[in-house]
């Protein structure tokens, strides 16, 4: 299929990026045919390691598939999403590195998935990356095709709520808030979550219990118990 090309400008992306957010509240109404098969086209063009292209979505939307969709994450908002993608990687054909054999899959997808959402954001809709689903229940509902691993859940649909406006700081006032922090070292403490990815490396580095099968997540400021507040003039973050 031919790709017609129109030049942009770099506002025009800057503002899809702006408009792009985690919607945690939709409508009933389903994504139409044809914001699908653009938001296929879209995620179609997405780079993948040597081409291979080692991700799948599945696409749910019936009454009964999002019912046993929603114990996987069992969120009150997640239930209002009226269809889902789960996304997988193959692990049978994603690149792999060959100095350390790091596999290459979930990286291919993470680029996937974020050309959906940007996508879905430039027909109207609203999407949001769910990382933190029971990954034993989402197989019991919704074997993993052979060879195939379940990396996220993308709600996705019409939002129905309001986007809250985004307050940013000035890149000057943000690097003077840097230079204050740089006089002061610190280490926060960082928090472990097992997943169905990981392994045994930070497992070990860190001396972590031996009842944690692998690695998953290693959070250093992004949970709000290891988070700092920052106060300027005019924000607090």
């Amino acid at each position: 299929m031919a790709i017609p090309h129109s030049p942009t400008t770099r506002n025009d992306f800057l503002h899809l990026c702006a408009e792009r957010r985690s919607v945690r509240r939709y409508s009933a109404e389903l994504p139409s045919a044809a914001d699908l098969q653009y938001i296929q086209d879209c995620v179609r063009l997405a780079p993948s390691a040597v081409n291979f292209q080692p991700v799948l979505f599945r696409y749910l939307s019936t009454p009964e598939q999002l019912r046993r969709l929603w114990p996987c994450y069992n969120r009150e908002w997640f239930q209002t999403a009226p269809a889902c993608f789960i996304v997988y990687r193959n692990t049978q054909t994603e690149w792999v590195r060959r100095f350390d054999g790091k596999p290459h899959g979930d990286i291919d997808a993470a680029i996937a998935i974020e050309h959906l959402c940007l996508a879905a954001t430039e027909r109207g809709l609203g999407t949001c990356w769910v990382c933190n689903y029971d990954p034993e229940a989402l197989q019991a509902a919704f074997p993993a095709p052979e060879g195939h691993t379940a990396v996220a859940l993308i709600p996705i649909g019409h939002p129905a709520d309001e986007p809250r406006e985004m307050q940013m700081m000035s890149f000057a006032a943000l690097v003077d808030l840097f230079e204050e922090i740089n006089k002061r070292p610190f280490r926060c403490r960082p928090v472990y979550l097992e997943g169905v990815w990981g392994g045994w490396y930070i497992h070990k580095l860190r001396n972590l219990p031996k009842e944690m099968r692998n690695c998953a997540w290693v959070f250093d400021m992004i949970p709000l118990e290891v988070s700092l507040v920052a106060k300027t003039d005019s924000f607090e973050f």
